[in-house]
């Protein structure tokens, strides 16, 4: 939930895709499924980015196929690091040329510009 920034790549997040998965507990992964709801009171105020290749959230259909599903699980369970992705560098994900850290630097600036300004004394 939470504001969608496009570019969002195709695909669905581990946690919602693995949570009925009831071996996962075990390997110490407790994946819970969607959030319903969001991120309550915060919801039209969170920002969500994904970048393509994101096991959290983007997902490709076929790193959850039996084949594929224990190096998935590997990789989620800290084996190896796919998620998030270096939100500095373009090449994950970007919105007009900017890394998600110089858009949210921007969105951030932007949000104190239209802030009111009290005058002071």
């Amino acid at each position: 939930m939470g504001n969608d920034i496009p570019p969002s790549p195709p695909g669905e997040g581990a946690e919602v895709t693995l949570h009925e998965v009831p071996v996962l507990s075990g390997l110490g992964l407790t994946m819970t499924g969607a959030r319903p709801g969001g991120f309550g009171a915060l919801d039209s105020r969170t920002n969500e980015i994904c970048a393509q290749g994101d096991l959290i959230c983007a997902a490709p259909q076929e790193a959850f196929s039996p084949a594929n599903l224990p190096t998935t699980l590997n990789t989620l369970a800290g084996g190896r690091s796919t998620g998030p992705r270096d939100v500095r560098h373009p090449e994950f994900w970007n919105s007009d040329g900017q890394p998600a850290t110089q858009w949210t630097l921007n969105w951030a600036h932007d949000l104190i510009d239209k802030a009111p300004h009290p005058k002071h004394g």
